[in-house]
């Protein structure tokens, strides 16, 4: 599953964060605005200062993004000068000026979005802008980092930040372990004492550049992580996954690191319960908090990054989860591809809806009843009643609530084509399929 989500699903994703015209659907969707609220939280200053001061409150440290990418002009670039200028400004009241150590409140900025890209004078258009950003930075307070984006800019975004560094030393480099240049420059970086983000990376990279599988890139994060570490600057760990975040404790205590020494830095939005636990148990955590009225390209990375990030359409908001989107737009469909799995309410209420005899040819496997017939008769199956059935599973191999979501690509599914519900068996030990 995760190698068909790698070659499929990420992709499309990807390209759909591209398309203004998907762009423009989804911003009229008022169901998916309630889910882009779980990770960008608002499109003023005011909505963000809101979730700036609730994240302090709980001794979580802020890293405020103002989403704005690829401008086309000049007056585009100045505008998003404008709006961090403003940020700053507001951030400053709220600042502590006299604190001499890890600054609690940082803007992370995109290069793209000051000018990087333009035909003439792009790179040094983007300097000059970001420099503006930092020296305003610097006097209220704040801290600067300098986003990474796709393979093609990361050239200019180093020489930019190393620019930038000579003024502003506190100045933070983002750079994504899934580049299979990164190692290198983990090296260089932590050579000069540098402030560094170290994240998996979210863009659609080609093989020559970039590691795509998942072990791949945990393995490059792993050893980029030793580098700076090992380093003298600051290394900043950007990274939801616990095997990461378990390593980078082993790693501080290896080198003789203290919890002030280093950061961790999460998603606002993702796995809120961790950041919190980590804050509490004495580490430093940075939340990276988005705002702004151009969140779709950024949204469409997180969904494109995690599977698990598309169960935010699920029961939760009791809708239509992407699995029956799929299959609503006449799609084939594994069961398992639904991420909302089978506590998928809107699946249960398709059961519901059907014709007894679409009923009559499924029995029920769970623990209660063994065998018994899902007819007229007889009450339609809930969704608990299919999750304890595909928790059993074919085959040697018990599936469990506890085993991993990857492995789990052996057990029976359900589907449907049309209106008419199959079963479907594994393909990869039967090779067929079953109506």
């Amino acid at each position: 599953m995760a190698r068909l989500f790698a070659r499929t699903l990420r992709p499309a994703l990807l390209a759909a964060g591209r398309s203004d015209r998907l762009r423009l659907m989804t911003g009229r969707s008022s169901v998916t605005r309630r889910v882009v609220r779980r990770f960008v939280p608002g499109e003023t200053l005011d909505s963000v200062l809101e979730v700036v001061a609730a994240l302090r409150d709980s001794g979580r440290y802020v890293s405020i993004d103002y989403l704005g990418e690829n401008v086309t002009d000049t007056d585009g670039a100045a505008a998003t000068v404008r709006a961090y200028l403003d940020l700053l400004d507001a951030l400053g009241r709220r600042a502590d000026t006299a604190f001499d150590g890890v600054r609690p409140l940082e803007v992370s900025v995109k290069l793209s979005a000051l000018g990087q890209a333009l035909d003439r004078d792009g790179p040094k258009i983007a300097l000059d802008n970001a420099r503006t950003i930092c020296e305003r930075a610097e006097q209220v307070g704040v801290w600067v980092t300098v986003d990474a984006e796709d393979h093609t800019t990361t050239d200019s975004t180093l020489s930019i930040s190393g620019d930038l560094r000579v003024d502003f030393g506190w100045l933070g480099t983002v750079v994504q372990a899934y580049l299979r240049r990164t190692l290198a420059d983990c090296r260089e970086l932590a050579s000069v004492g540098a402030r560094v983000r170290l994240c998996k990376g979210a863009y659609d990279e080609p093989t020559a550049v970039a590691y795509r599988d998942g072990a791949g890139i945990t393995d490059s994060y792993l050893r980029c992580l030793h580098v700076l570490l090992s380093g003298s600057g600051y290394p900043m760990v950007a990274s939801h996954d616990p095997a990461i975040i378990g390593a980078a404790v082993g790693m501080a205590a290896e080198g003789r690191r203290t919890a002030r020494d280093f950061e961790f830095q999460m998603l606002y939005g993702i796995r809120d319960d961790e950041q919190r636990r980590l804050a509490t148990a004495g580490n430093q955590l940075r939340v990276y908090v988005p705002f702004g009225g151009q969140w779709y390209g950024y949204f469409m990375r997180r969904l494109a990054e995690r599977p698990a990030n598309l169960a935010f359409f699920c029961a939760p908001w009791r809708i239509e989860c992407v699995g029956c989107v799929l299959v609503t737009s006449g799609v084939h469909w594994w069961r398992r591809v639904c991420i909302g799995g089978v506590e998928c309410a809107h699946w249960a209420g398709f059961l519901a809806a059907q014709p007894p005899s679409l009923h009559t040819r499924h029995r029920s496997r769970t623990p209660e009843s063994p065998s018994r017939t899902l007819d007229a008769a007889t009450t339609h199956p809930t969704p608990a009643a299919y999750s304890a059935q595909l928790r059993r599973g074919p085959g040697p191999r018990p599936v469990t609530a506890e085993t991993p979501y990857h492995m789990r690509t052996h057990e029976i599914g359900y589907g449907f084509r049309g209106i008419g519900v199959v079963q479907i068996a594994d393909r990869r030990r039967r090779g067929e399929q079953r109506e």
